[in-house]
């Protein structure tokens, strides 16, 4: 027994673990609805995204028998949608954004449904690792999975209450169509913060 504690426990020196801490959502391309109204929006979520999930996926299955035991055979992917928490700025700007991205996906006074290709985007969550190299810690990028064709569908309720002098947050929940996971190799370079593209 005291062999496998001590097998146990160099596994966990050697391999380490994952930390929920260390990740990045970014959103590199703003949804065409939106590309006029709101300048310079990625580098600023990608800081304020206080949590998020890595997607789920489930497959779907059904109940097939042709002789003997019932089994279940799969016929779907199921993707679960993800929930973002960002940490508001004084002027509510992430607010008004993803309150304005919905009203492009179905706008609120007429509930005309929008073209998908207008409201959907592309977002991406990386997961790191902290290497500890010269006595510097830098981050590396071990996975990362893409949110293809996704939009928000949920603005959770900001509650407001006198006793209270907190920050506020807004959640978001996201749908999207499926997601591509990337994984890297442990050599992979150190992964460059918040690199989003300049220009937007």
């Amino acid at each position: 027994m005291a062999g496998l504690f001590h097998e146990f426990i160099a596994n966990l020196q050697a391999e380490g673990v994952a930390k929920t801490s260390h990740f990045q959502v970014t959103i590199p391309t703003i949804p065409g609805i939106l590309s006029t109204q709101f300048p310079n929006y990625s580098r600023l979520l990608a800081f304020r995204c206080e949590s998020a999930e890595l997607p789920g996926r489930q497959l779907a299955t059904q109940d097939t028998r042709i002789y003997g035991p019932v089994y279940k055979i799969p016929y779907q992917s199921l993707y679960q949608e993800v929930t973002l928490t960002f940490l508001e700025t004084q002027d509510l700007f992430i607010r008004q954004f993803f309150e304005a991205w919905i009203d492009g996906v179905l706008e609120s006074t007429t509930n005309l449904l929008n073209y998908f290709n207008t409201f959907v985007t592309d977002i991406s969550i990386t997961q790191f690792d902290v290497t500890r190299k010269t006595g510097e810690d830098s981050l590396h990028t071990i996975a990362k999975w893409s949110l293809l064709n996704a939009y928000p569908t949920n603005i959770n309720q900001m509650p407001l209450a006198w006793s209270e002098d907190g920050f506020h947050r807004v959640t978001i929940t996201l749908a999207y169509q499926y997601y591509e996971m990337s994984r890297f190799e442990r050599n992979t370079p150190p992964y460059p913060l918040l690199n989003t593209n300049p220009n937007t």
